[in-house]
């Protein structure tokens, strides 16, 4: 995990950077929320955002992950190069996910940005690893905490 990761309070409204120890921001809508920013050396200085609904989709709560909005971008330019983002592994991503896929041309590039994405349903990244490849392989070994 690098620091410091952006965490942004809405459409349109500035990165605040925090370590990741900190824990997420979640404010009530319409809630103001009060930080202290520093940037570099600058002296520290007040901010109040306020929370504000998260215009698109939203996952669907999974076990122990809650709901939390969903990000995706999902295109294939002209000159064949296929660009894929999205910021959780969630099965509503899926369906644009296999949209993009299914357009892509066997001599066409794939970007796939995962920056940002803090994981998901494990089973999403065995389908995406499918779409991609026609040979069997191990995506790595997991490990719970419980042993």
């Amino acid at each position: 995990m690098r620091w410091p990761r952006p965490i942004t309070a809405g459409r349109g409204a500035p990165p605040i950077w925090r370590k990741p120890s900190n824990g997420r921001l979640h404010p009530r809508v319409g809630q103001p929320v009060k930080l202290t920013v520093r940037t570099g050396d600058a002296p520290a200085h007040g901010l109040e955002l306020n929370a504000v609904p998260h215009p698109g989709e939203w996952s669907e709560p999974i076990g122990d992950f809650p709901s939390s909005p969903l990000d995706i971008e999902a295109r294939r330019d002209d000159d064949g190069i296929a660009y894929l983002r999205f910021n959780s592994f969630s099965p509503r991503l899926m369906q644009p996910i296999r949209a993009l896929l299914a357009k892509l041309q066997p001599e066409d590039g794939l970007i796939i940005d995962l920056r940002g994405n803090p994981g998901g349903v494990l089973g999403m990244a065995n389908g995406l690893c499918g779409w991609l490849s026609k040979d069997e392989f191990s995506l790595g070994k997991m490990q719970m905490r419980q042993g």
